[in-house]
């Protein structure tokens, strides 16, 4: 059994910076020696996680060590990124399963919790931006809102990393011949235009056009999109 103090809700943050990671923060009195690692708000889903040792890790059932340090932690980076392999040791892949534009603030904060990152941003001196395709999804007929999140995101990650140049990836096309596929990839061609203009006006910008890529004779080119292609 648990109860709250009388304080408000409060926000949680990335490190060092004025942008919210999701994260909610409430103080809890008359605490039990092990809270549950999930409970419900409401209609609500929540997370929880106390500090000096009082809930488990999700992953080993140990208490001492958070969930986002357990050795034992899945992969669940978008399975785009992960079919590239490892990486190098100076980069860092911040891509999380599901990402937007409209959300880049948990992509920040995948970022921001690795060690090497310092919490001001300043000794990161590329980014590479590649989303979309789920903001697509929710937004097929409207490349201006998708435009709307591109801008929003880019200035973030600009506010995140101050000193970094930043290459700007098109939206990558989707496979298939259904009626949604070919609406959804031409609105992708929209906002690749947009990014494209967007780019040109800002110097630390680079655009980076995978149609070139993804898209032969016209057609896209499914091998890309195979698991097991490395």
């Amino acid at each position: 059994m648990a109860k709250s103090s009388r304080c408000q809700i409060k926000r949680g943050y990335i490190r060092g910076k004025n942008i919210e990671n999701g994260s909610r923060y409430i103080q809890i009195i008359n605490c039990a020696p092990t809270i549950p690692n999930k409970t419900t708000f409401g209609r609500y889903d929540v997370r929880m996680f106390a500090d000096n040792g009082r809930t488990e890790c999700i992953h080993c059932k140990q208490r001492n060590h958070p969930s986002y340090a357990c050795k034992d932690k899945p992969d669940h980076r978008a399975s785009n990124c992960l079919r590239v392999g490892k990486f190098e040791d100076n980069l860092i892949n911040a891509s999380i399963n599901g990402a937007t534009l409209e959300k880049i603030d948990q992509c920040l904060g995948a970022a921001f919790e690795n060690h090497r990152v310092k919490s001001n941003g300043s000794n990161v001196g590329k980014v590479i931006i590649s989303l979309g395709t789920n903001d697509l999804s929710k937004n097929k007929h409207d490349s201006d809102q998708v435009n709307v999140y591109a801008t929003q995101a880019i200035v973030k990650v600009k506010q995140a990393f101050p000193n970094a140049d930043i290459g700007v990836c098109g939206i990558i096309p989707r496979k298939g011949n259904s009626n949604h596929i070919h609406t959804v990839n031409e609105t992708a061609t929209h906002v690749n235009k947009f990014l494209e203009k967007l780019c040109l006006k800002d110097e630390v910008l680079t655009y980076i056009d995978v149609d070139n890529i993804f898209i032969k004779n016209g057609n896209v080119v499914k091998a890309f999109y195979e698991k097991n292609r490395c």
